[in-house]
This record gives structure tokens, sequence and C-alpha cells, in this order.
């Protein structure tokens, strides 16, 4: 899953992460997870909290998904 944030026309920042199912082991159940990949924001944009807010739609989309941890 990708998202990014934009300002006009310029992408400000992205997130990339990935939700898989993790198999039992020993004595984990079957779950599944959403991993964080990458997160960029251009350096004009830093200091803004668009990092924060990538993470926080990231979490909520990873929920709709079935991930139960990040």
């Amino acid at each position: 899953m990708a998202l990014c944030y934009e300002d006009g026309n310029t992408i400000a920042g992205y997130v990339i992460a990935v939700v898989f199912d993790v198999a039992p082991g020993g004595i984990s159940a079957p779950r599944r997870i959403a991993m964080l990949n990458e997160i960029a924001v251009r350096e004009e944009f830093r200091g803004q909290g668009i990092a924060d807010r990538l993470l926080t739609e990231l979490v909520k989309l990873a929920k709709s998904e079935g991930a139960t941890a990040l």
C-alpha cells in the first residue's frame, strides 16, 4: 500500500508499506501485520507534520486491511 501527501501539484511526501499474514509458530497465533517499507518528505516540506499525518493514515488503512500490528 502507498499513500502520498500532495501540496498543490507537488508530492510533498509518501509512505509505502505491505500487509501480510504471519504463519503461526511456537506459541504465536496466525495474524496479519503491516510492515513500513519507506517514508519520505521532501526537504522543503519537513517540519510541518506531514510524516505524522502519513503515518496516522497508514495505521487507519492497515487496520482496515485487517492488520493488528505495524
